[in-house]
């Protein structure tokens, strides 16, 4: 039963296993699970600067759609009682 499209927020891998295979095999794995579950699509999001995330994305088939802007606001630590 098809259910639609999985989305991806994120996958962290940490540094010292970057330019392995890590995260090709965690993306192939998130493709053949997202498969099975049914879903007919699959999105991600990666930051325009990221080149690593895209080039992930782009050797499993995914296609940029489109480029936004996001904005965000970090608040101060706060002081210790």
């Amino acid at each position: 039963e098809a259910k639609g499209e999985a989305y991806v927020s994120e996958i962290v891998i940490q540094r010292r296993h970057w330019g392995k295979v890590a995260a090709d095999l965690m993306g192939l794995e998130m493709l053949h699970h997202t498969s099975r579950q049914g879903a007919l699509s699959i999105a991600g999001v990666a930051d325009e600067t990221n080149r690593p995330s895209r080039n992930l994305m782009e050797r499993f088939g995914l296609k940029v759609e489109k480029v936004s802007a996001s904005w965000s606001l970090e608040f101060p630590p706060s002081p210790s009682p």
